[in-house]
């Protein structure tokens, strides 16, 4: 395992420690100039998530019939095939964004150092460690997964218990249940976005330390120590700025559909305009949304490099040290 880090020079104080805006504004920066190789290592899980979308919605209209979509039992007889044509259509996405973030992360992490790195390099290293980077995907996901279907299950067994749902129930005490439920289920949320947060540095952590899994994760636990809040706050941030991004775009779109659909109508052109321009607005909305995607996991990734130094300030009074070009991990 290379040594991850260095202590800190003399002349660093806790003053020289990152507060929320100089994280954001760092992380920014960052994006901004490795723009390019960045979003080219995002490229593969965003390109992921369109072919994804499109089987599943190929999936959609081979098991269910477009000319009768009214039909409740058959679209009820037919939920079966359709959910399993979601877990087989997002199985891949999660592989390929298992070996997606080490290579982001690694990137940000020698950026964050001041060193550039290509597509190539990064993706070259999660390659070489690519069944310790899936194991860990692997065991952050079931850790999640466990957390929230527990809390699932006590929701459900508290709210049974105190409102036994029978065919003589009150409508009074049906009335009670549901806002109980919703707290409860809120209440899972909540506890599984906790633990989301604790395990946000386990892939920078396995990447520049070389550690397994297992360790990683506990060395997430432990950097994360009174870090949540601002863990949370950062990625609040980013998703915000994301969504923005992508719901201006979908107005732009809508504007413009309606700016050239009103014409086709009022003069009664040719219905193939009208397909050309509705499928070129959708062009435009499949790559925006693809430019969603590839930019908030950059942005993320590039977060989490960034509270990872910072946080290896903070807990271990230690500097990450310069990478050198082509240094394995």
């Amino acid at each position: 395992m290379n040594e991850a880090c260095g202590p800190l020079s003399p002349g660093t104080t806790p003053s020289n420690l990152m507060s929320l805006g100089q994280i954001l504004d760092r992380v920014y920066r960052l994006v901004r100039a490795n723009l390019r190789p960045f979003l080219g290592i995002a490229a593969v899980p965003s390109g992921a998530v369109i072919v994804a979308s499109g089987l599943l919605v190929a999936a959609l209209f081979f098991f269910v019939n477009p000319t009768n979509p009214r039909n409740p039992a058959e679209f009820t007889s037919k939920l079966p095939y359709i959910f399993a044509a979601e877990i087989v259509s997002l199985l891949p996405f999660i592989l390929i964004y298992a070996l997606y973030e080490p290579a982001a992360v690694y990137a940000a992490l020698r950026a964050d150092t001041g060193i550039k790195v290509s597509i190539g390099e990064a993706w070259s290293v999660s390659w070489r460690n690519a069944g310790r980077y899936i194991w860990l995907m692997v065991l952050r996901t079931l850790i999640a997964a466990v957390i929230f279907g527990t809390f699932v299950a006590i929701a459900g067994r508290l709210s049974v218990a105190i409102f036994p749902f029978k065919s003589g129930t009150p409508p009074r005490a049906i009335f009670l249940i549901l806002p109980l439920d919703i707290l409860l289920y809120v209440g899972c949320i909540v506890c599984t976005v906790l633990i989301s947060l604790r395990l946000a540095l386990a892939t920078p952590a396995c990447v520049i330390e070389g550690l397994t899994a297992t360790a990683a994760i506990r060395r997430s636990g432990r950097l994360t120590q009174g870090a949540m809040g601002r863990i949370f706050l950062v990625v609040l941030v980013i998703c915000a700025v994301g969504y923005a991004f992508y719901f201006g775009l979908c107005l732009v779109v809508m504007i413009l559909w309606v700016i050239g659909t009103l014409p086709m109508v009022l003069f009664h052109a040719s219905a193939i305009w009208g397909f050309i321009w509705w499928g070129l607005m959708g062009v435009i909305l499949l790559c925006g949304f693809s430019l969603f995607i590839a930019g908030v996991s950059t942005s993320y990734a590039t977060a989490f490099a960034v509270l990872y130094h910072d946080q290896l300030r903070r807990k271990d009074g230690l500097l990450p040290p310069p990478m050198q070009a082509g240094e394995s991990v």
